[in-house]
């Protein structure tokens, strides 16, 4: 059996047994959520990051969202 202990990458708290974690995988600009699924986690697909919990989800949401304004910028010039 393979024991992983995954962090959050907004804050850095490591997962617990009973925490209700998320996923969140970036697709070119776009940023898409889903619940914690251990079989999505061991995919390890390209970028995937684990998420702890709403508050951490909310700031990489804003996160994508203020880099959407750095494309735009780059896009207008």
């Amino acid at each position: 059996m393979k024991l992983e202990t995954y962090s959050c990458d907004v804050c850095g708290v490591q997962r617990g047994p009973s925490n209700h974690w998320i996923v969140a995988f970036p697709i070119g600009i776009k940023m898409w959520f889903s619940p914690w699924n251990e079989l999505t986690i061991e995919d390890d697909a390209k970028g995937l990051q684990h998420i702890c919990g709403q508050k951490c989800a909310s700031t990489l949401l804003s996160r994508t969202i203020e880099g959407w304004s750095t494309v735009n910028a780059t896009e207008e010039k």
